[in-house]
């Protein structure tokens, strides 16, 4: 995982889990496929060498084990440039979200 102060930790409301995980998204008009490093109900850490700016909205698909499909939209919250970007969801589904706190509460 990256190197993040602690008040960016002390910030998070939610709990997050390590989860290496191939992703796909789309922004700034760029379709690509990279790791998702971490995952919590309000975002996930996606580990790519081009991040996108704070503030890019994009589009997420990733799976959860048991063939879950998980898609989402969100916004680039956090970028490390070389390294990833943080991103907070902005239109998690109830069923996804309940989805998530469940295999996140499972790797806790």
């Amino acid at each position: 995982m990256t190197d993040r102060s602690d008040s960016n930790l002390e910030r998070r409301k939610f709990k997050r889990v390590s989860f290496l995980h191939e992703i796909e998204y789309e922004g700034s008009g760029v379709k690509v496929q990279r790791r998702l490093v971490d995952l919590s109900v309000d975002g996930i850490y996606i580990d790519t060498t081009s991040p996108l700016p704070e503030g890019s909205s994009i589009r997420i698909k990733f799976s959860l084990p048991g063939g879950h499909i998980v898609e989402v939209d969100g916004v680039v919250c956090y970028c490390q440039p070389s390294v990833g970007m943080g991103i907070e969801f902005t239109n998690l589904s109830p069923q996804d979200r309940a989805v998530i706190e469940e295999f996140v509460k499972k790797l806790s």
